[in-house]
């Protein structure tokens, strides 16, 4: 018996799309390895600047007394490669406290209300990407020391 003719080559060319096939198929699986990894390591990144960031925030909240003011730097060690910044400043709330008589026909106008607030900045870089995160929290007005001209005086009409 003889075999038809047509058959011929037909095997070379069904292992050629073959090949091809398995061939997109591992760039898509090498392409999705990648992703996976740069996600992880974003996640570990951000997991790390929270634990920073809320390390920045307790050095200040365990201080008696907080200056206004910002500040910068680097953390070392392991963390190198992160950076911080973080601001203490003063929120006012107006209108809080109404004026309060001192002596007769004089009028105290106590200051506006107000509460700290302290922002704090972590910053890192990966794969060539600028990352940040940031966080905010209010303190107590005791914690900032009260400028001295902040009470004035009015006559009462």
């Amino acid at each position: 018996m003889r075999r038809p003719t047509t058959i011929r080559g037909y095997i070379l060319v069904e292992a050629m799309v073959a090949m091809v096939v398995l061939s997109l198929g591992i760039l898509a699986l090498r392409s999705a390895q990648q992703q996976t990894t740069l996600a992880r390591g974003q996640a570990r990144d951000y997991t790390q600047a929270r634990f920073l960031l809320e390390r920045l925030i307790a050095e200040l909240e365990i201080l008696p007394i907080l200056r206004e003011g910002a500040s910068s730097g680097v953390f070392e060690g392991d963390f190198s490669r992160f950076r911080w910044s973080r601001t203490v400043s003063r929120v006012s709330l107006p209108g809080m406290e109404p004026p309060v008589q001192l002596l007769p026909g004089m009028m105290v106008q106590a200051p506006d209300a107000f509460v700290g607030k302290i922002t704090a900045t972590v910053f890192w870089t990966r794969s060539g990407q600028e990352f940040q995160e940031t966080v905010e929290t209010l303190v107590a007005p005791a914690k900032l020391p009260q400028a001295e001209n902040e009470i004035t005086l009015s006559p009462t009409s």
